[in-house]
């Protein structure tokens, strides 16, 4: 990574992704767990592009393999650990050691439909206060200033499901008063189980967002805007980045018996129950 050219002079367009080895394909080419062929598109259009990546575990294995296969294709991948100073982990473990021992404290009303419910959530941050996800959140934030003091960013794309590292990262973007447009790609399906893309009424003001949301398909746009709560202003629709090569199966226009149904079920019982009785009325 240290070979990487940096042009002070030059706008990147950064990809903020999650990888590992199987980022790659078998031939060797970069094909983004959420974002497909998105890389390869910025790059016919002469955007110089840099991919800002967390590793997934195995972390040393899958950085070893990502490095090596990156510089095959040419493509330029930054660890989100590599520019981050000693003392900015430091800031990160003692603030996350102190909130590991601190007592909870929650500001304002937690009721839902005049129940309580101030015990659950103080559960649920003392929960993810006890785990790595408190420091790894921190290192968002923190990673992200160290590498906007090195690139001049015009523009970052990453897969948005609205997490608590993605807060802190558009944080980070926000107080450097940057003029960076963020853009966040809903890249699956989604359903009311999916408690991260449901906003309380008027969140959205005080919730740090993308500029952009662009989502998969007409259905799940309308699903975040009516039922989760998100601006309408900042949601478009899109498509679905990581599905490709249906092009190549051709076309073929004779009506033919269908006999069997392919159904990609969700992890939702009473979705599996909706899919399957709307299946069987049909056929």
């Amino acid at each position: 990574y240290r070979s990487l050219s940096i042009n002070p002079n030059t706008d990147y367009t950064v990809i903020r992704s999650l990888l590992s080895e199987k980022s790659f394909a078998e031939d060797g080419t970069y094909s983004d767990t959420f974002l497909g062929k998105l890389y390869y598109y910025l790059a016919q259009t002469g955007a110089p592009s840099i991919i800002f990546a967390t590793i997934f575990k195995p972390y040393r294995h899958n950085l070893k393999e990502i490095q090596r296969k990156a510089k095959a294709q040419n493509i330029s991948v930054i660890p989100q650990e590599y520019y981050v100073s000693l003392p900015g982990i430091a800031i990160c473990f003692i603030r996350a050691l102190l909130k590991y021992y601190s007592k909870i404290k929650i500001k304002g009303d937690t009721k839902i439909k005049g129940q309580e419910v101030g015990c659950l959530v103080k559960w649920a941050i003392r929960e993810d206060c006890r785990t790595h996800r408190f420091f790894v959140n921190l290192l968002s934030y923190y990673s992200t200033k160290s590498f906007l003091r090195r690139f001049r960013v015009n523009k970052l794309l990453y897969p948005f499901e609205n997490r608590p590292w993605e807060r802190m990262m558009l944080y980070a973007i926000r107080e450097g008063r940057k003029n960076i447009k963020t853009v966040g790609y809903q890249h699956s399906a989604i359903s009311l189980r999916h408690l991260n893309y449901m906003l309380g009424k008027d969140e959205h003001n005080i919730l740090p967002l993308p500029d952009r949301v662009i989502a998969t398909g007409v259905v799940t746009k309308e699903i975040m805007q009516d039922m989760g709560n998100f601006p309408a202003e900042i949601l478009k629709v899109g498509c679905a980045l990581r599905q490709h090569g249906l092009s190549d199966l051709g076309s073929n226009n004779r009506r033919m018996k269908i006999s069997n149904i392919l159904v990609i079920l969700a992890s939702s019982l009473d979705e599996h129950v909706q899919t399957l009785t709307f299946l069987n009325s049909v056929f």
